[in-house]
């Protein structure tokens, strides 16, 4: 019977042997920051991500309480984060599991990190709360992209509702996804009839297999993050041709992907008739002065003139 009672013991102990390094190999390889605090709130241990995110060695992070004044905890936004609403607090309040608890910390060297955090229970075999197992991940990145995303996003909406420019939005393989009010106007379209369809087959571009081409080009490289810009002709529902400055800019998501691509027109035809007089006045004069010098040499003079202003 005693050495039946010595075999289960050995057993028992593999099996918790197994599952200490099994827990091990899962912290030392976790992609988030795991830290465990007792109940009086410190920490006590550190797994190698909690020590990159919170940007201190082991033995630093567990000399500190979940609200020591070096963490310098404050909201995003940089304003002061109420110390009820931490992970430990509210889990040692309710007894229940928080996700997703959002606040900044300032590591040693003064930068700030942005962390989400997620915190649950542990409980003792009598069922009272032993300790507090907390993820922490470093969101600092993926915020900020978040937040350019977000900028980019008024910026569109304030360049969409230009009646002066024509904006379109694409997916990255080129197909119409939206197009503002002043692109389908020219073209007298309406929305269910271009969206859906490929830009390049749209009618500001069907009316030229060259620029539907140099547009199909354009868009493979946007999709790769390259800004493409080129003068374009459109033509309009009244036949009437305009020179458009026309340009491609891919839209990146928060995880740095580009599923989107936005492609404005800008009609410059007036500009482009001024430069086209500007040129015919440069070559007129330049003809003028050509043909003043023939005569004047004949009389061993010479006309120069300075270059217009």
């Amino acid at each position: 019977m005693y050495a039946s009672d010595i075999t289960d013991l050995k057993k028992t102990e593999e099996k918790l042997e197994k599952e200490r390094d099994l827990l091990n190999k899962i912290t030392e390889t976790s992609p988030v920051g795991i830290t465990v605090l007792d109940t009086e709130g410190q920490i006590v241990f550190a797994n190698e991500e909690a020590e990159r995110v919170l940007g201190l060695p082991e033995e630093e992070v567990t000399r500190r309480t979940f609200d020591d004044a070096k963490w310098k905890i404050t909201d995003y936004e940089g304003d002061p984060f109420p110390k009820e609403e931490l992970p430990f607090r509210k889990v040692m309040e309710t007894k229940e599991p928080v996700y997703d608890v959002r606040h900044a910390i300032e590591w040693p060297s003064g930068e700030r990190k942005l962390l989400s955090v997620n915190a649950a229970p542990i409980f003792d075999s009598t069922g009272d709360l032993d300790k507090i197992v907390a993820t922490i991940e470093n969101v600092t990145e993926r915020e900020q992209n978040r937040r350019k995303l977000q900028e980019s996003n008024l910026q569109l909406e304030a360049i969409f509702n230009d009646p002066e420019v024509f904006v379109g939005i694409l997916d990255s393989d080129g197909t119409v996804l939206k197009a503002n009010e002043a692109a389908l106007a020219f073209v007298g379209a309406s929305h269910s009839e271009i969206e859906g369809e490929k830009f390049w087959n749209t009618p500001w571009w069907e009316h030229s297999p060259e620029l539907q081409e140099k547009l199909r080009k354009g868009i493979e490289r946007a999709k790769t993050g390259e800004i493409v810009r080129f003068e374009a002709t459109h033509i309009g529902k009244n036949e009437k041709e305009i020179t458009v400055d026309f340009s491609l800019r891919p839209v990146r998501d928060e995880d740095n992907n580009i599923p989107q691509l936005i492609a404005v027109g800008k009609d410059i035809t007036d500009r482009k008739e001024v430069e086209e007089k500007i040129r015919e006045l440069n070559q007129f004069r330049e003809r003028i002065i050509r043909d003043a010098n023939i005569f004047f040499l004949s009389f061993g003079m010479r006309i120069r003139i300075g270059p217009s202003r």
